[in-house]
């Protein structure tokens, strides 16, 4: 038998992020109701941030939103 597939609600929103004692604007991920990521725009391109600090480097929007989404697979 074949498992159905699910729909999952992958959104991406503008929030108010801290780094290092700082507020920013930056770009929340979402599956649901659960965030799995938060960015926000450098020079350089998108930067993870995961506690309040830089964990990632991506050049583009895309490249951070897979990987974030393929390291969410991996664990959960």
């Amino acid at each position: 038998m074949r498992k159905k597939d699910k729909k999952i609600d992958v959104t991406l929103e503008e929030v108010t992020l801290t780094l290092q004692g700082q507020a920013l604007d930056g770009l929340k991920l979402a599956l649901g109701s659960k965030t799995i990521g938060e960015l926000i725009e450098t020079d350089n391109g998108f930067s993870q941030i995961e506690e309040g600090n830089v964990t990632q480097q991506y050049k583009t929007l895309d490249q951070a939103i897979t990987a974030i989404l393929e390291k969410y697979h991996l664990n959960h």
